[in-house]
């Protein structure tokens, strides 16, 4: 998995305060000592989001409504169905794709 998107993984997740995981996204100014996301960690995952939504989208257009969704993290390089998801919903709200009985429309 990559850099980028092991870290938005890692701030999905709940941890505990002395986590391995937490401890570093402390370090790292992600999370504040409430085990809060900061600031930097909402500017992170909006960017985050943004970098891979055009690659999902020209995937979903490429592959077809038929498209696997293993096909579809495939091509856009995503490793985590969390992560699919985040995307896709992400590209629902702007509406330019549609989901309907587990199959990914563009409208765009």
């Amino acid at each position: 998995m990559e850099e980028k998107e092991r870290l938005y993984v890692d701030l999905m997740m709940d941890h505990m305060p002395e986590d391995c995981e937490a401890l570093g996204l402390k370090k790292h100014g992600y999370l504040n000592e409430q085990m809060q996301l900061t600031p930097k960690a909402y500017t992170f995952i909006e960017d985050f989001l943004a970098s891979k939504k055009e690659v999902v989208l020209l995937a979903i257009k490429e592959l077809g409504p038929e498209a696997r969704k293993s096909a579809i993290m495939k091509y856009a390089d995503i490793r985590q169905m969390g992560t699919l998801a985040d995307v896709i919903n992400k590209l629902v709200q702007e509406g330019k794709i549609k989901k309907e009985n587990g199959k990914f429309y563009p409208l765009a």
